[in-house]
Parts: C-alpha cells; structure tokens; sequence
C-alpha cells in the first residue's frame, strides 16, 4: 500500500531545502538548483516507482526541449515537479488545488484522479519556490491538458504520457518523436492529439471510463492544428462528446 504523505511535512521540506541553497549561493541561484531541491522532495514524498516516472518524464522533456527553442531546466522543472502531490493525502491536495494560481475546469478540481496537478502548481507558488506561469502551466494541466497550453505545456503533456516507463502505445510514439517527426508548435499539437486518440481507444477496448475532458481537449487542439497548418477548410477529425 502506498504511504500518503502530508502538505505541511512537504511544504516544510521545500522551504527548508530552498533555503539551504540560498544560503549557501552568493547571486540568484540557477533553475537547476530549484530542480535539485524538487528531485530530492520527489525523491522523499512519492514511491520509488513515481520518483522514477517523474525524472524519466523530466529527462525526456528536457532532452527535446532545444528542438522547441524552450531552456531544457524549465522543461525539466515542470517534469521532475509534476507528480509532486500525486502522493500527499486527498483533503490536502484538496486545499492545495483550489487556490491554484492557474485556471482548471471544475471537473479537474473535483475529480481526486486529476487535483494532483494543480495541487503542486499551488504548491509551487505559494512556497515561492516557482512563480513562472508557463512552468505553473504545464504542472496545473499536466493530467487532461487544456485547450490554451503552449509549447512547453504541450511538451511536457506528451512526455508525462510517453516517457521510457511507460507500456502500450508509448515506444512507437516516443521514438518518432526522438528522430524528429514532430516539430514546431504543430507536431506538438499533432502528437498530444495522437496521444489522446490512442488513449481513448485503449479505454474502449478495455471498458474503462474516458474523462469527459477528453474530447473537448482533443478537437481543441485539432482546431488548432489547423488554423496553424492552414487546412482550415477541411473538418476537424473529431472525438465523441
């Protein structure tokens, strides 16, 4: 059984190690010492099973990071702290979640399968630790994404899904992505939307419950890979609502 963990001994832990840093740095400390604090809060408040997927999530993101002009230590920040919360106990991701600086459906802040996500954004925030709002992004929507993620959003919602540990659909994916198949903004749009198409049909065959995010996600970011790539007069391929 899984140990669960509590905000406040997590929050304590950040601060502490934060400020262990700062006190040891003589100039503003680099991203990459806030992401050495964040492996070792991953490192204590998750299973060793969620540590590994987080830093394999970190790790991917941060290597295809330059072929999407974005700094690889902001990819690997929203990576390593994404699941941060995925651990501590419901009523505390609960509080967490619902002062999260950024916006997420009601259905994201209800559903205990998905408050992790903003639960660490907030937590990042109100500890001081990350105020950057791209990186607070990509950690708030991690789990069903939104119609309005960026590039470095976008990039670390692909990698969560495919990253090294994960079975099934990921391999064929993670290599195209490896050697290049989906550049620029629109290859991240075509890949997160081949992801949730994969998704859903593993779901079907396996009876198990698709978010009701899931479709409006998708054919939002089909309109957007069409206005981008300019094939605005065809239909989008669309998910059932």
């Amino acid at each position: 059984m899984t140990r669960l963990f509590k905000r406040e001994d997590l929050e304590q832990f950040l601060l502490e190690r934060w400020s262990q840093q700062q006190i040891t740095a003589d100039r503003d400390l680099p991203r990459s010492a806030l992401n050495a604090v964040l492996e070792q809060a991953a490192a204590a408040f998750t299973s060793a099973l969620r540590c590994s997927h987080a830093k394999a999530a970190a790790d991917l993101g941060a290597k295809l990071a330059a072929a999407y002009s974005l700094p690889a230590a902001d990819v690997y920040c929203a990576g390593i702290a994404h699941d941060l919360c995925k651990e501590l106990v419901s009523a505390d991701q609960q509080v967490l979640a619902r002062v999260c600086p950024i916006p997420c459906p009601p259905e994201v802040l209800s559903n205990h399968r998905f408050t992790h996500g903003p639960a660490a954004a907030a937590l990042l925030f109100r500890t001081g630790l990350c105020t950057d709002l791209r990186i607070l992004q990509a950690v708030a929507w991690h789990t069903v994404g939104s119609p309005e993620m960026d590039t470095l959003a976008l990039l670390v919602f692909c990698a969560d899904k495919i990253e090294p540990g994960r079975g099934g659909f990921s391999e064929e994916l993670r290599a195209a992505w490896l050697s290049g198949a989906f550049p620029g903004e629109a290859g991240l749009l075509q890949l997160a939307g081949t992801i949730l198409d994969r998704i859903t049909a593993h779901c079907r065959i396996e009876g198990h419950p698709i978010a009701d995010t899931t479709p409006v996600l998708y054919n939002a970011l089909q309109q957007r890979l069409q206005h981008l790539t300019g094939t605005a007069g065809r239909p989008p391929k669309a998910l059932p609502q």
